[in-house]
Formats: structure tokens, sequence, C-alpha cells
């Protein structure tokens, strides 16, 4: 037998209800609570990733800018290093034909001085060796002798020096007339004079380029080769240096001998890489160094 009867149970029970009821109640609060904290947290967990984000566009942003900024300095830098290059050659190629043309103007004004003191000194020499004496004319002849009457014989004739009007320039300007021409002989004997007679000038070593042009239009290869290697020997740095180095090369292309063909065409460039004739050597050399058939170029 129960000792409580049913609607003593009954009641009871009514009575707990708004106990439990009131502890679900807040643990459901605090779960919800739980729950806002950790949505808040989510939240900023996200603006914080949106931030970072942002912070790495603008970042990638910049090293973009700080790129292209790199790569267009060294853009710039190339082409201003290229640019003082070419200035550079240019105004070495420039300092070079000065030099050449003062050397040149040097050597006219040392010949016209030899000319000048040889002249002098054949004057001189005509004038002390004269052999007409002076006739005092208030003189009386003494008495008692008769004045011989005498036939005045010319003095010595004067030599004048070899060299009178024949300057290193007006030498080398006449060969080079032989030379446009075609009598590219008479031309040789004309600069090989020059040599002779003013060895040490800015015109004998030019003379001594066109004779290895000469010799080239006459097809004597291998003496405008040697031709060639003289002229570069005495003047390396002169305005016909890169010239002779290329043309030596056509020789010992005409001359079926296109490794040595190659080396000058290779030196030209090497040497000279501003010049006009370093682009002819690139093109000769672009070729494979083909034989060559026609008569070379005038310079």
């Amino acid at each position: 037998m129960n000792r409580y009867p049913v609607p003593a149970l009954i009641l009871l029970a009514l009575l707990a209800l708004p106990a439990q009821a009131a502890a679900q109640n807040k643990e459901h609060m605090q779960m919800e609570a739980e729950l806002r904290m950790l949505q808040e947290q989510n939240q900023q967990l996200s603006l914080a990733v949106q931030q970072a984000m942002e912070s790495f566009k603008a970042l990638n942003t910049r090293m973009d800018a700080v790129m292209e900024a790199m790569r267009k300095a060294f853009a710039d830098q190339g082409l201003a290093t290229k640019n003082m290059a070419g200035d550079v050659g240019t105004i070495a190629e420039r300092v070079r034909d000065n030099d050449t043309r003062l050397r040149a103007i040097g050597d006219e004004v040392k010949a016209l001085q030899t000319t000048l003191t040889a002249l002098g000194a054949s004057l001189a020499q005509g004038v002390n060796t004269s052999s007409a004496a002076p006739l005092d004319p208030g003189g009386v002849p003494p008495t008692g002798t008769t004045t011989p009457v005498t036939t005045a014989s010319p003095g010595p004739g004067l030599t004048l020096p070899d060299t009178l009007g024949q300057s290193p320039g007006r030498m080398l300007q006449k060969a080079k007339g032989d030379y446009d021409r075609g009598d590219y002989t008479l031309a040789i004997t004309g600069f090989e004079q020059l040599i002779r007679q003013y060895a040490d000038t800015e015109a004998a070593i030019e003379a001594q380029y066109w004779i290895g042009e000469s010799l080239l239009y006459l097809n004597r290869n291998a003496e405008a080769i040697n031709a060639f290697n003289l002229a570069l020997q005495k003047g390396p740095r002169s305005q016909y240096a890169s010239t002779a180095m290329f043309k030596r090369g056509v020789a010992q292309e005409r001359q079926g001998d296109l490794a040595a063909a190659r080396v000058s065409y290779e030196q030209t460039i090497k040497t000279y890489p501003t010049s006009t004739d370093a682009t002819l050597a690139q093109q000769r050399l672009s070729r494979q160094v083909a034989p060559a058939t026609s008569a070379p170029a005038r310079p």
C-alpha cells in the first residue's frame, strides 16, 4: 500500500516543475550568451582576416609599384649607359680626328719652315759667291791707264730646295688625284715619294693607307695586306685605322684566307665598335665571310 495518496504525488510533481523549468531556462540563457560571444569573436576574427587581406593587397600593390620602378630604373640606366657609351665613342672619334688634323697642320708648318730655311740658305750662298765687283761711279781711272772694257759674267745660279712648293699636304692631294682618276700605279709612286720625303708626318701615314687601297684595286692582294699592316703600325689612332683593318680583311678574303679575314673583321668590331667599318665587318661576318667578287667600295 502506498504511503502517499495519488493527489499528493500529483501536487508534489506540479510543485517541482517550476524549479526544473527555471534551471533549464538558466542553462539555455548561458548557452545563448556563450553563442553570442562566439558569434562576436567570429565577427572580430572575420574583420581581422579582412583587414589582413586588405593589408596584403596594399602591400602587393606597393611591391608591384616598387618592382615597376626598379625595372624602369634599370631600363633607364641601361639606356643611359648605352647612350653614354655611344657619346664616349663619338667624342673619342672626334678627338682622334682633331688630333689627326692638328698633327697634319703641324707637319705642314714644319715643312714650310724647312723650305724657308733652305731657300734662305740658297739665297745667302748666291750672294756670297757672286763674283761681280761693285763699280764706283765717281771714281777716276789712274793716269796713263785705260779702263778695260769687260763683259760682266752672270753669277752662279741659285739652287732652289727640292721641297719648294711640295708640302706633305700638296703631295698627298696630287697623289690622291691620280688615285681618283684610276691611275693607281702612278698614285702609288706619288704616295711612296711622299713617304720617303716626309716619313714622320701624318700625311705619310695616310699615304701608306692609300697605297694599300691602290694595291687592292690592282688586285695585288698580298701587297695590299702588307701595306695595310704598315698603315696600322704607323698610325693605330689615325682616322683611316679602322678602314685599314677592315680592308685588310677584304684583301685576305679575296686571297681565300677566310680564317685571317674573320680575325681582321672581329678585330675591327672590337677595336672600333662605333665606326662604319665595324658595321661593314659585321655584315661580312654574317655572310660567313663569303669570297668577294667585286672591287672594294671607295671609303
